[in-house]
């Protein structure tokens, strides 16, 4: 397996100990894709599999050494294996991973309303507030029918997103901010 030495999937699993199955990503070998979540969140990572590739979990720390020269990674039933010879064991306790990709793939509600924005000032924000939860209010319009049903929504061209802390978390009283929306060069 080629894993993309950019991603850093090692921290997208769960640090919870109950929850064994999300303590490493999962490598499906059929859709070359590699699965993570930590139950907050999840990820569908494309990968370059190889026809002697297992599908099971991948140890973190073997992912974090394979990033490092980004050479390939061998996946058999009982170990993934370095090129370099190191061997880390494959976890054997499950034969498959939560259906995670039922979260990304799926709608969900009676609509989507898309919107780009740069995580790392998002979290820039967030970590002013003195928090990690934020809330998002983002100004949409909306199209209506002559009986006043809401037909669709769409995003307000170039309107900031007000971010707030979410008020059930720690944060900094009385914080707000503002992040204008992403745009990305047109060649």
């Amino acid at each position: 397996m080629k894993f993309p030495k950019s991603s850093k999937i090692e921290r997208l699993v769960s640090k919870d100990q109950t929850q064994r199955i999300l303590t490493n990503p999962w490598l499906d070998v059929e859709r070359g894709v590699i699965l993570s979540s930590s139950g907050q969140n999840a990820l569908i990572l494309p990968v370059t599999v190889e026809d002697e590739d297992v599908s099971g979990p991948i140890p973190t720390d073997c992912l974090k050494e394979i990033r490092k020269d980004g050479s390939s990674l061998k996946c058999t039933k009982e170990y993934c294996i370095l090129p370099s010879g190191a061997a880390y064991p494959r976890d054997q306790m499950f034969d498959r991973y939560p259906p995670v990709e039922n979260l990304v793939t799926q709608e969900h509600g009676n609509g989507t309303v898309e919107v780009a924005l740069n995580a790392k000032l998002l979290a820039e924000l967030a970590a002013g507030m003195g928090t990690e939860v934020v809330k998002l209010r983002i100004a949409t319009n909306h199209v209506v029918d002559d009986a006043g049903r809401t037909l669709s929504k769409a995003v307000v061209e170039g309107a900031p997103y007000v971010v707030t802390p979410h008020p059930t978390e720690p944060h900094v009283d009385g914080a707000m901010g503002a992040l204008l929306p992403y745009r990305v060069a047109r060649v």
